[in-house]
């Protein structure tokens, strides 16, 4: 998406390098989940810069990830009955970037992904509250503000599922709610943790540099000055059902959410 910043100012040597180490992502065996989105993305970025990438990965990566699959807008994250925000900030936040890159090209599954962005995204918006917090549920938690990305990936297509007003809203609220807490180490780099710092809060696969999938955050920022997203009032919030509610055996979960001004409960039932 940025060439310009990160590939052609490199020498030629410098650039068959760069694409020769990018390349190796299809000789690895990688976990079977979002993680399939990454090699797609590699492949479309050498693709992007003329460079040699292989389509039958993407192909295939393609594939597997529609069965994860499971209707009404919602994915499971690989072979897994967890439900958290990796199917907002990884399976459909890479759908939609794959649909904004490949539109032209692959109409027909960039639209799929858009669309079923557009059915996922009247369930994700019960996960945020008026005063811009939002749920502290489920994996990688310290990824913090990467909650609201998937709102700034929709903007990225021109998807107005909701006004850009209320999408924008959303975004700016989470962000200055996140940036009122002490989430930054004494040297002004994001931290381990939630709300704090706390290194409880760390996985087995979180390393320093983990906070910083946050950034998924400012996907905003590649859109013009004059999109409308930018030039949209911020608003509020929709008028919302008190209780947002399914229960699928297909799912492996039933949730309840309740919401009354900023007050959200959240409730998930494992089947």
């Amino acid at each position: 998406m940025a060439p310009e910043q990160i590939f052609y100012p490199l020498s030629k040597e410098e650039q068959t390098r760069f694409a020769d180490w990018l390349y190796q992502v299809n000789y690895h065996k990688i976990p079977e989940n979002n993680w399939r989105f990454f090699i797609v993305l590699v492949n479309l970025g050498l693709k992007n810069v003329g460079m040699p990438y292989s389509s039958e990965r993407i192909k295939q990566e393609l594939e597997a990830l529609d069965t994860y699959y499971l209707g009404e807008g919602w994915y499971s994250d690989g072979a897994t009955e967890q439900r958290d925000y990796y199917i907002a900030f990884a399976m459909h936040y890479y759908a939609l970037i794959y649909a904004h890159l490949m539109k032209e090209e692959d109409p027909v599954r960039s639209k799929l992904y858009i669309e079923r962005a557009k059915i996922f995204a009247q369930d994700f918006i019960y996960w945020f509250s008026e005063d811009g917090d939002s749920i502290p549920y489920g994996r990688s938690l310290t990824y913090r503000f990467a909650q609201c990305a998937f709102w700034g990936a929709l903007a990225l297509n021109d998807v107005e599922v909701f006004s850009y007003g209320v999408m924008k809203g959303i975004v700016l609220r989470h962000l200055r709610d996140w940036f009122q807490k002490p989430i930054f180490s004494r040297d002004g780099i994001l931290s381990i943790g939630y709300s704090y710092e706390n290194l409880v809060m760390s996985e087995s696969y979180n390393a320093p540099g983990s906070p910083a999938w946050s950034l998924k955050a400012f996907l905003p920022l590649a859109l013009s000055e004059s999109h409308p997203f930018w030039q949209a009032k911020e608003e509020p919030l929709p008028a919302l059902t008190y209780k947002k509610s399914y229960a699928s055996s297909s799912y492996g979960f039933c949730k309840k959410a309740t919401s009354c001004s900023s007050i959200y409960r959240w409730t998930i039932c494992w089947l």
